[in-house]
């Protein structure tokens, strides 16, 4: 019930186009398959050692720093991907190959369109 209320929360806000909200959400699956993936264990027990710091009076502020450094750490990583990612996409479109694929594409579909 608790998810559902938070959804109904967000779903009801009327939140305006904000850039910076859109990039930090278009790397949030990255960030979830780079932390959550093989690293998980590297980073909390290996690199920030989350363990020793459970029984301290600070933990919620350690936990709380060390998730924050992930994000970041995360977003600059996958901004990376995409950029990586945008120039290969723009160099494939750009070749002839690519442009008599689609052609063939289209004509299969519409060839598909006009039997239907």
């Amino acid at each position: 019930m608790l998810s559902v209320s938070i959804f109904e929360l967000f779903l009801n806000l009327k939140i305006k186009n904000n850039k910076v909200i859109n990039v930090l959400a278009s790397t949030t699956l990255g960030i979830y398959m780079l932390h959550d993936g093989p690293l998980r264990f590297t980073l909390w027990k290996n690199i920030f050692k989350s363990l020793n710091c459970l029984n301290s009076k600070y933990a919620i502020i350690y936990i709380i720093f060390h998730t924050f450094i992930i994000f970041a750490v995360g977003v600059v990583i996958d901004l990376i991907r995409q950029l990586i990612e945008k120039i290969i996409v723009d160099k494939m479109l750009n070749f002839k190959a690519y442009e008599k694929m689609k052609n063939k594409v289209k004509n299969i579909f519409k060839t598909l369109y006009d039997f239907i």
